[in-house]
Parts: structure tokens; sequence; C-alpha cells
């Protein structure tokens, strides 16, 4: 765990705005650290996102049920970590860059509504008593293990849904419940339709203001683009099937641009290393050792390699023992890297986009030592003003 010195707070779900203001802020009032704003208490009113459509609500949600990490995420940004009560596998949560920021985060008391994997638990669901399951429903049925009939019975008797699946593209088969279109989102839209949600749009559009600062100061300083790496990215993990030479490929650069799992890959300007054509099966292939060789990348990347790197050295082991290892020059020039999660909320972007920009360009942002490494002087990113951008909510 990264030390964070006299700027390390430790964190509870029920006070955790509260001790975060306190470390960064003075004087703060107690409507500045609210769900809501201090001068609107008359409620956020109908809050419509696609595919669910509008959703009433009289006032800003005091329980709800989020997704992955980026509900914990969004929930740091907008003051609202307390009043989350559950979501899908609280326990894989990275923390690591909260930490950094001197926030610990304990998740204890927010219940797994996945306690068997790819099955969400109906009766769960019913007991946290939630007012809205921000959660895209067409997920749970896609990969959670609920029925469309499902989803009707837990609107009817439970809470409205919430939420929308941009972070990759959908597979064909997916439902579209109820019945409305099914769009994507960019990724700030996204992050300000749950501000909507939660009536906290002015906190996030200044979130939403700080990243593209960051980002746009970052891509400024890109080498140009012929000295940018292919690369490819594996997951951190081999072996699908117990087959010792496959690995599970994702694309660097997804066809829909408006997918938020690898967007720091565009924008940090990097070349696929594999042709389009292999990618054609979804949002994952399977590749061996010699499609790797053929394709030659300049670096490799594991995904959710900061998740897992107990299986991040297991896959870069994989590939060094290989017959055809000389062959790949990500692997003989030693350009293999852990990566971030998908999962990446507007805290976690940043610090995923720092990360890659690191370890891509050391010549130009300096060497990536590891997560919690980076010295004040070389940050991409003003660690101080998140943190006072997140003590606001």
């Amino acid at each position: 765990m990264n030390s964070a010195g006299s700027r390390h707070v430790r964190i509870r779900r029920r006070t955790a705005l509260g001790s975060i203001a306190a470390a960064v802020l003075s004087g703060a009032s107690a409507g500045c650290l609210s769900g809501t704003d201090a001068d609107d208490e008359n409620g956020n009113g109908d809050i419509s996102i696609e595919p669910v459509g509008t959703v009433p609500l009289e006032q800003p949600p005091e329980r709800w049920i989020g997704g992955r990490d980026f509900a914990v995420d969004v929930a740091l940004c907008l003051g609202e970590l307390d009043s989350l009560v559950g979501m899908i596998r609280p326990d894989d949560v990275f923390t690591d860059f909260y930490e950094t920021l001197g926030l610990d985060i304990d998740l204890t008391d927010v219940t797994d509504i996945e306690p068997e994997t790819h099955q969400v638990n109906k009766e769960l669901v019913y007991s946290l008593d939630p007012d809205v399951i921000a959660v895209d429903p067409n997920r749970l049925v896609a990969n959670n293990g609920l029925e469309v009939n499902d989803l009707d019975e837990l609107e009817r008797n439970v809470a409205p849904f919430f939420g929308n699946y941009s972070r990759e593209a959908r597979e064909s088969g997916w439902p579209n419940w109820p019945d409305g279109e099914y769009r994507y989102y960019e990724y700030d839209e996204l992050l300000l339709k749950y501000a909507e949600l939660f009536d906290a749009v002015d906190r996030m559009e200044d979130i939403v203001a700080f990243r593209d600062d960051v980002r746009s100061s970052i891509t400024a300083r890109l080498p140009p683009e012929s000295n940018r790496p292919r690369v490819a990215l594996l997951l951190a993990g081999p072996n699908p099937e117990g087959r010792g030479d496959a690995y599970f490929l994702y694309n660097t650069l997804p066809a829909r641009e408006d997918t938020y799992g690898q967007m720091q890959y565009r924008q940090l300007g990097v070349h696929e290393a594999f042709d389009e054509s292999v990618h054609e099966t979804g949002a994952t292939s399977r590749i061996g050792h010699e499609a790797i060789a053929e394709a030659d990348p300049d670096a490799i990347v594991f995904n959710f390699g900061v998740v897992h790197p107990d299986n991040a050295a297991e896959t870069e082991r994989a590939l060094h023992e290989s017959p055809v290892a000389d062959d790949i020059s990500a692997v003989r020039n030693e350009r293999l890297y852990l990566g971030g999660t998908p999962y990446q909320g507007p805290i976690t972007s940043l610090f995923q986009l720092e990360m890659l920009a690191k370890q891509l360009y050391p010549e130009e942002f300096g060497e990536f030592h590891g997560v919690g490494e980076v010295p004040d002087d070389e940050w991409l990113f003003d660690r101080d003003r998140l943190r006072e951008l997140i003590a606001t909510a």
C-alpha cells in the first residue's frame, strides 16, 4: 500500500466525504458534502437514460445498487459512497489508485449482489430495498444470469433501473429491455447522466473539465504518429480452457470509439498490433504464440494486470518460455506492462492514462515505477486538485 503521508485519511462509507473534506478543506459546510446541493432541496425530477427511458424520482436516491468498480469511482465523485448499498463484486474493486490520494476505501458494508459467478441474486436485491438499481438491466440478462421477466419483476416490486452499458460493444443477441432505443454514450456524457441522477451536475462538470485538461496536456506531448508503438492487449492470465499456448486478446482500438473500456489507448495514439479481422469475433479473441510472433507487437499490455498481478506474472512467464519468444519484439525488449481495469470511472481513468503514457513513452513522460510510486515532480495531473474536487462532493 502506498503511503500518502499527512494526506492519508481513513475512509469509512458512512463518513467518507466528511473525512475527505476535513483532510483537504477548511470550513466546508455540511451542505457541500451531502448527496444534494445545499440550496436545492426540491429533488431532481425525472431523469432520462437509454435504454430504460425516463426514471421518475422525487429526490436523489438515498440507497442505490451499482455495477462494478465504475460505480465506486462515480460514487466518490458525487459524494454518494455512503448511499451505495450493493454492487457486483465489491471485493474485486481495485482501490490502490484511491489510496495514492490518501483515501482508504472500506466496502465491507456493500453487499455483493452476485455471490455466485455471473448469477445475480434477486433475493439480495429485494433485501437491500434500493431507491434505484443503477445498472444497465440488459447486461444483467446478457452476463449475470437474469431473465427479461426478472427485470419486469424487479422494476415493479423493488426500484427502477438506471444504467447504460457503454464500456464495450454489445454483442449481437443482447436484449433491448424495455423497448426503447439502445444507444451508446460518450464517456463524459455518461458521467453527467449519473450526476443528474444524484443532483450533482456542477460537481461532476468540474471533474470532467479537470479530466479534459489533463488529457489535453498529455496528448499535446505525444511523439509523432510514426514513433508510436504497436500494442497488443492480452488478458492477465493465459491458458483458457487449459490450452497452454492460448491467450485472450482485446482490441486496443475498438471499432466503436464511444466505448470507454480501452479509451486510454486511443487517447495515447497507439497502433493496434493485430489486424482488424482478428477482432471480429467479439470483445475478445483467442490467439497462440505463433500469432503473437507474426503480429510482433512493440509492446504487450496485460489487461486487468494491476488488479491481478499474479495472473499477469503467469502470462509474462508463459510468453518468455514460449518457443517463439525471441521473435516477439515486446518480449525480447522487455516491453511487457501491467494494464488497467476497463471498469474505469473518472478517478481511475486519470491514473490509468498517466500509467500508460509513462509505460509507452518514458522518454517524454518519465518511467512508470508502479502504482503509488510516481514522484511528486513527475505527476501528469495534480493529485491535490483532484482530492479537492472529490472533497467538495
